[in-house]
């Protein structure tokens, strides 16, 4: 899936001493979506329309947590529910992605967001396991806050000569419903995580305003879905029910073109959670048998 570190470097150094001032934290309020949004923009420097996406299918007040100090809104973070299979007679294990965590600019270096972070994993534990994705450099920030590293996915990269045949293989726009059907059946195992239609609403509406790659398509007599960045240089796959050698084979198709080498890069990210011991190892990320 869409799985960016959209958790900020705080402006700290790792290791160093951070001044927490008193304040209180409670759950977000859809009047305070303005200030959340300038936040974002400080933060992660994206357009308002992509801001008002994320809000519009993964805003929930009971799933969105503040800092408030003065009381207004200091530091945020946001929470996406999802469920990991265990394969124990059909269980499944509640996880919640924390994602979007921002800090005021001209409150950064205060200790909001750590406490914030803290409070937060401390109310999830025993409902919903929270689980981010760290932006370089940042592990020990949050194992600082109680987070262990549960995951950590290899980015791969596979190089594509160029030349051959498109196949007979059509593509289609494909709905969240749809999406998310395809890949819990092909994916769906002991570790599997499974996201909601919610999630996967904003993704596939994001990846089609950004000009992404967001398809289903039938290959050997099945089908697959592909989420996928697509440039000069080559593919930089976000999520896909595909496997390496039907990427190799599928390439020209996917990537608009016969003739010109290039590489097909599978991303990888860094997975925390404040649970250290899993009835299975979670398995964020696509993993090819």
């Amino acid at each position: 899936m869409r799985q960016m570190a959209r958790n900020e470097n705080m402006g700290r150094s790792v290791g160093g001493s951070i001044r927490q001032e008193r304040g209180m934290i409670v759950n977000a309020r859809r009047e305070w979506l303005p200030c959340l949004t300038q936040m974002w923009k400080e933060a992660f420097q994206d357009e308002e329309e992509e801001i008002r996406l994320f809000h519009q299918y993964l805003f929930r007040e009971e799933l969105s947590w503040c800092y408030l100090a003065d009381q207004s809104p200091a530091a945020v973070i946001y929470g996406i529910p999802a469920t990991v299979w265990t394969g124990q007679n059909g269980a499944k294990l509640p996880v919640l992605y924390l994602y979007g965590g921002a800090t005021r600019q001209e409150l950064r270096g205060k200790g909001y967001y750590g406490a914030l972070i803290r409070e937060v994993a401390r109310r999830g534990e025993g409902r919903r396991i929270p689980v981010l994705v760290p932006v370089k450099g940042m592990v020990p920030y949050y194992e600082g806050l109680g987070f262990h590293v549960v995951q950590k996915e290899k980015t791969e990269i596979l190089h594509v000569p160029g030349g051959g045949e498109k196949t007979e293989t059509f593509l289609s726009p494909v709905l969240p419903g749809r999406y998310k059907q395809i890949r819990d059946r092909l994916l769906g195992k002991p570790g599997y995580v499974e996201w909601g239609v919610d999630y996967l609403s904003y993704v596939l509406r994001s990846a089609a305003r950004n000009g992404n790659l967001a398809v289903q398509l039938q290959t050997d007599r099945e089908d697959h879905v592909v989420l996928a960045r697509n440039a000069q240089a080559g593919l930089t796959v976000i999520d896909t029910t595909l496997r390496q050698e039907q990427l190799l084979r599928l390439s020209p198709y996917l990537r608009n073109d016969t003739d010109l080498p290039g590489t097909i890069c599978i991303k990888g990210s860094v997975w925390m959670s404040t649970r250290t011991e899993w009835p299975c190892s979670p398995c964020f990320k696509i993993s090819w048998e």
